[in-house]
């Protein structure tokens, strides 16, 4: 990968960073992206294990994907990927995006079996409330 494409790449990371700060206060890019491991996500501090992908052609959102399963530490694994000049796609798997649809983190009337209101599970407020 040359040179450029690293830079697109980091460009990018700090764009999904300044994106989720307003829900993840502390996200930050990863170690790995300032030349440490590959030990960590792409981006930290969120209760996703996101890999984040910029390419002129058209990034492969699906190995993305299995790159974070492969890597993740328990989170959920998530994908954002970037063609040039086009919006970036979020992937995860189907049983992921449900589960965040039943517990009304992506549902405001919240889950009709768990009565769960639009609420956000407790292992995640650490990430919103910037205390982790």
């Amino acid at each position: 990968m040359g040179k450029s494409e690293r830079l697109k790449g980091h460009n990018f990371e700090r764009q999904v960073v300044h994106a989720l700060r307003w829900i993840f206060h502390r996200c930050a890019r990863g170690f790995q992206t300032r030349g440490g491991t590959n030990e960590e996500p792409d981006i930290t501090n969120t209760p996703f294990y996101l890999e984040i992908k910029a390419s002129k052609r058209n990034p492969s959102v699906a190995g993305a994907l299995e790159q974070a399963e492969a890597a993740t530490d328990g989170r959920m694994p998530v994908a954002i990927c970037k063609k040039d000049r086009e919006e970036p796609v979020v992937g995860m798997r189907m049983n992921h995006w449900l589960y965040m649809l039943e517990h009304g983190i992506l549902n405001p009337n919240g889950c009709p079996r768990c009565q769960h209101k639009g609420t956000i599970p407790d292992k995640w407020k650490d990430y919103i409330d910037g205390s982790h």
